[in-house]
């Protein structure tokens, strides 16, 4: 890089960084921070409402619901085309229900993704979570429809707020082939159906998450269904496959729905 090419980079930078810097002050002026359970001008969490937070203590396999350890699948229930571990951070009620209603239906400022974001990696270290400098994020992908709609994958955001978290790279591995009906209010059955060959690998990814370790990020996961399916098109590269394929979410909702 010459001299010149440095300092027109650099200086591209600087407008970029002052640029986000009064963007974040003009959204904070429009939506001052506040906590969203009990109103305090503090947080989107206050330091009180955040003890209340309930984490994720003991964990199902994804695949047959019985009980696993911290989120491996259970040797007789992997094939060829299952993750090899799913883990969330929180439970879906209270403080992080409405935080997540907020950021993805009510548009409120994505800084409260980072908040969740730091929060759940305190919580998935602690329970000895490692993601090697060479694991790629993938984004479970969004819809057309829904884009348009809202304007931004929530998935995105979140995975690119790990990726700088654990210094990884974020890769759009999949896409979604058609809108799907929101699975919010429906069955375990007909959220089965409703994924059923919605996601493909991006073939143009094959050769880069080729025998990496992959991470799949979504915001709620309730039955599994949604993840199951991403994680299925990934292991379904063949000799291009991942090496492991992790499932994390922020939330999991354990409403029994059947």
């Amino acid at each position: 890089m010459t001299t010149s090419s440095a300092v027109h980079l650099g200086c591209a930078n600087g407008v970029r960084n002052i640029v986000e810097n009064l963007l974040r002050a003009l959204e904070l002026c429009v939506f001052p921070k506040h906590c969203l359970l009990c109103g305090a001008n503090e947080n989107y969490i206050c330091h009180a409402c955040e003890g209340g937070i309930r984490y994720v203590l003991t964990y199902s396999c994804v695949i047959c619901k019985g009980p696993c350890f911290d989120g491996f699948i259970h040797t007789n229930c992997t094939s060829a085309q299952t993750p090899n571990r799913f883990l969330a951070a929180f439970e879906y009620k209270g403080v992080i229900k409405e935080a997540l209603i907020s950021a993805k239906y009510k548009k409120k400022i994505f800084d409260l993704y980072g908040l969740l974001v730091d929060l759940a990696c305190e919580y998935f270290e602690s329970i000895g979570l490692e993601i090697g400098a060479d694991a790629i994020i993938v984004p479970i992908p969004s819809g057309k429809r829904k884009y348009k709609k809202r304007t931004f994958n929530h998935a995105l955001i979140i995975a690119n707020l790990f990726a700088k978290k654990y210094g990884v790279k974020v890769v759009p591995a999949l896409i979604k082939l058609k809108d799907t009906p929101s699975q919010s209010l429906l069955n375990r059955k007909e959220r089965k159906r409703n994924v059923k060959g919605v996601f493909a690998a991006v073939p143009r990814f094959a050769q880069e998450i080729k025998g990496k370790d992959i991470v799949v990020i979504d915001d709620i996961v309730t039955t599994g269904a949604t993840m199951l399916s991403a994680c299925k098109e990934l292991r379904k590269l063949g000799k291009n496959a991942p090496r492991y394929v992790y499932g994390i979410s922020l939330a999991y909702d354990s409403l029994n729905r059947k």
